[in-house]
């Protein structure tokens, strides 16, 4: 497959009421989600239209694995979650609207089932579930966890590839903690495991190793790549602690988002404020070996994703309102290919087949 459409989400000018307002400030607000057309051929990028209209910061999108639905988690007070039909060309066609019971729903993660919707909340730690009916809309949500203390923040909702498993990551308190699933994807309050970082890690987002051996988080506190040592895709202790910056030193960035390559070989890192993209080899087990870094090619790389075909990623630079294409994700170094497109604000990436 050579041509994908590629939903970008994006922050809208509404965010800075809740959110601190980066000082400087060069990021352009979104004006919705953006729909674009990539060639993994030619990593060429074409913009194709904008879908505006009632939406208050829809920056983070995930997919029905089965059902062609996109959904939107706006960070934004109350959090809601907005459901597309994907039509013809890849039009976006709105479906449900409905809030999520927490504030600034930050990150969604869909059932293989594509039955449950699972939403963490950057404002008030609250994990929502919902119900998606047969036509692939939210049909209802309820809040299922509440927040563990004070000042819990989940940033990162993933499933573990068994899907027994949701794991989340508690920016505030500097947690991993993994709750049980059911076979139709019910979500349990009672948590299965809780691994405690250093003070002031703040992790971002969790990467699961295929081999259910190791999980990685990465600290945007502390700018460093965990490596969790995992029974069955549940994280139970620290095993290592490897610096994300450029030529492995201390405090030189801020991490954000991760990707891993298909053949789970490699682990890529944007780091913010170095404005690079670190590479993580990893050996068959899942540990990492060596590390290499270049840079972005613009401002603060929020938001990164490998492409369906392994070959090439996709970086968001935040700051720099840019969408950066590079070639080599399936081999040993990445290269800028310079296809990259002006977009306000990108925050994270879906890609669809054309």
């Amino acid at each position: 497959m050579a041509l994908w459409h590629v939903y970008v989400g994006g922050v809208t000018e509404d965010v800075w009421q809740y959110h601190p307002r980066p000082n400087p400030d060069t990021t352009i607000p979104a004006r919705g989600i953006e729909h674009l057309l990539f060639d993994d051929s030619s990593y060429s990028l074409v913009h194709k239209e904008t879908t505006e209209g009632d939406l208050f910061s829809p920056q983070n999108l995930v997919l029905n694995p089965n059902t062609p639905v996109l959904y939107a988690a706006e960070f934004a007070v109350p959090g809601r979650l907005v459901s597309f039909e994907i039509g013809c060309h890849g039009r976006l066609e709105r479906g449900s609207s409905i809030e999520t019971h927490g504030a600034m729903a930050i990150s969604a993660s869909v059932h293989p089932k594509g039955t449950r919707i699972y939403v963490g909340h950057l404002g008030d730690g609250v994990i929502s579930m919902g119900r998606i009916d047969t036509s692939g809309m939210v049909v209802v949500t309820e809040p299922v966890v509440a927040p563990a203390s004070l000042g819990s923040k989940v940033h990162h909702v993933c499933i573990s590839p068994c899907a027994t498993t949701l794991l989340a990551t508690d920016f505030g308190l500097d947690q991993i903690v993994s709750y049980p699933l059911n076979d139709v994807g019910d979500l349990s309050p009672e948590p299965i495991s809780r691994v405690t970082l250093p003070a002031g890690c703040a992790p971002r987002q969790v990467e699961v190793h295929p081999s259910g051996k190791y999980v990685y988080t990465v600290g945007v506190g502390d700018c460093h790549l965990y490596v969790l040592e995992a029974e069955d895709f549940i994280p139970r202790r620290i095993i290592a602690r490897y610096p994300i910056g450029p030529l492995g030193l201390d405090d030189i960035g801020s991490a954000a988002e991760t990707s891993m390559s298909l053949d789970a070989s490699r682990l890529f890192v944007g780091v913010r404020g170095a404005d690079s993209l670190s590479t993580f080899d990893l050996d068959v087990s899942g540990l990492p070996t060596r590390q290499r870094s270049v840079p972005s090619l613009g401002r603060s790389p929020r938001s990164i994703e490998v492409a369906p075909s392994g070959r090439s990623l996709l970086v968001g630079n935040w700051h720099s309102n840019r969408v950066e294409v590079f070639s080599g994700a399936d081999s040993d170094s990445l290269h800028a290919t310079g296809g990259g497109l002006a977009i306000p604000s990108p925050s994270s990436f879906v890609f669809v087949p054309s």
